[in-house]
């Protein structure tokens, strides 16, 4: 699934919202990561786009 999503994206311009609770499976397969959160956008800065606790703590409120 993920491999026709990346094709998609790549031959056409497109970009796609993956929504997941899998950490894990987001760091694995998104070029870019965001949280939401009472309908709120958060976003790690650069330096720590891909750290899995900066995230984490985004996804919860304690950053």
């Amino acid at each position: 699934m993920y491999e026709a999503i990346r094709g998609l994206c790549r031959s056409g311009g497109a970009a796609a919202l993956v929504v997941s609770f899998d950490l894990d499976e987001l760091l694995e397969h998104c070029d870019r990561l965001v949280a939401m959160r009472s309908g709120r956008i958060f976003e790690p800065p650069p330096e720590r786009a891909k750290d899995r606790a900066e995230i984490g703590r985004l996804m919860v409120g304690a950053a």
